[in-house]
């Protein structure tokens, strides 16, 4: 009953805490920058076949991505909170501000009393296994043991504890604390701060697998059964071409993640359909590679070009061939896919 009621209290007569109004200091970590990139690699007729993008994300943003050539990063702050507590995905700080964050932990979770620790403000991880593997993991980086980063949620991903392992990942989950001095972290941008972040993650597994490049003249990752549905209906066809030229082809669902990151090591080009599988190829593939997507109609999204284009990496995309259900879609044209696998491996 005490914490419902802080949580109505802080909601009657608070405010929502937002790094814009916020009245104390900061540490800017990395500075805005703007990078020049090349567009997307693509067949222009089949801007046509796109019928809309996720929930998400907004189609007409997800379109003029792919012409961009200079992108935007937003900096990299910390922002001092103060005095904080937390009850259950609320925090709770000085002058009745407030932040609601997704919570997974029950209240037997044990209570602790920190000096001080660093939060994110995007809690997008609880969600999304891309966004655990790409910001969870490198924003940890930039605690340590006097300043712990801590989290509200722990999520069940299959291939959580592997990666937490290679990459040694130091988090602290919490439920209910108090903190003398909490920092909140923005870190979403793509910026030179967080491709450093992902370099020292690769190099970290890198020193613990010892792989060897791979002889594939690329890799094709199989989309799965987990996640929003994206059924490629001829993928075995989609697998029997690429092979025919040279590709290795993992299934993630099937394998560990010390597995994958051996058969992903400096891969020149990683080809699969939009979503969170791609993120397998982050850290181990080459960092002068390419990414090719193949793009569900009713699901654009180019998510991945920015990533790979802040690692210095190409991009490229084929929109896949609606079918009478809007989850199911084919690859129609084999000559374009190889054309575009050309384009991309020049």
């Amino acid at each position: 009953m005490i914490k419902l009621g802080y949580k109505i209290l802080y909601k009657l007569i608070g405010s929502r805490f937002t790094p814009t109004k916020h009245f104390g200091c900061s540490r800017v970590l990395c500075a805005e920058e703007t990078q020049t990139v090349k567009p997307a690699i693509f067949v222009s007729s089949h801007i046509e076949r796109i019928k809309g993008s996720s929930q998400y994300a907004k189609l007409d943003y997800e379109t003029s991505l792919i012409r961009k050539e200079i992108i935007t990063h937003h900096p990299t702050v910390m922002y001092a909170l103060g005095a904080a507590k937390i009850y259950s995905g609320m925090i709770l700080a000085e002058k009745m501000q407030y932040l609601n964050l997704h919570n997974t932990h029950e209240d037997s979770v044990p209570y602790q009393d920190m000096n001080e620790a660093i939060i994110s403000l995007s809690d997008y991880g609880a969600f999304f296994f891309g966004h655990w593997l790409r910001d969870d993991l490198s924003s940890a980086l930039i605690g340590d043991l006097s300043r712990p980063f801590i989290t509200l949620y722990k999520p069940k991903y299959q291939h959580l504890d592997g990666y937490s392992s290679l990459t040694d990942y130091q988090q602290i989950y919490v439920s209910r604390a108090k903190v003398k001095n909490l920092w909140l972290l923005t870190d979403f941008s793509q910026n030179s701060y967080k491709v450093e972040r992902y370099l020292a993650l690769r190099t970290r597994m890198q020193h613990k697998l010892n792989p060897v490049d791979i002889k594939y003249s690329g890799v094709y990752l199989c989309r799965g059964n987990t996640g929003t549905v994206r059924n490629l209906i001829n993928e075995d066809e989609v697998i029997n071409k690429l092979v025919s030229i040279g590709f290795d082809v993992l299934n993630p669902e099937q394998m560990t993640v010390e597995a994958l990151f051996q058969r992903l090591w400096n891969a020149p080009l990683v080809v699969s359909v939009e979503g969170s599988a791609f993120n397998h190829a982050l850290y181990p593939m080459a960092l002068n590679g390419a990414l090719l997507v193949l793009q569900p109609p009713y699901r654009f999204c180019n998510v991945h070009k920015g990533i790979a284009e802040a690692i210095g990496r190409r991009y490229g995309f084929y929109v896949c061939q609606s079918c009478e259900n809007k989850t199911d879609f084919m690859v129609d044209d084999f000559d374009t896919l190889y054309r575009l696998i050309d384009q991309l491996s020049l």
